[in-house]
């Protein structure tokens, strides 16, 4: 984490926010959806984005 430059004085909510999720249903219905975001994104905008 020494090349990181951390935005905000939480750096464990920080990191938190930004690393991959995978998140499951309840019940499967067998269909999938693949998120891909760029590197100026992070799981956390696409989950606002999404109202998750």
């Amino acid at each position: 984490m020494e090349n990181r430059h951390f935005q905000t004085p939480n750096k464990h909510e920080e990191l938190a926010l930004v690393m991959p999720k995978e998140w499951l249903p309840e019940k499967s219905n067998g269909q999938a959806v693949l998120l891909v975001h760029g590197l100026g994104d992070s799981p956390t905008l696409l989950s606002m984005s999404l109202n998750i």
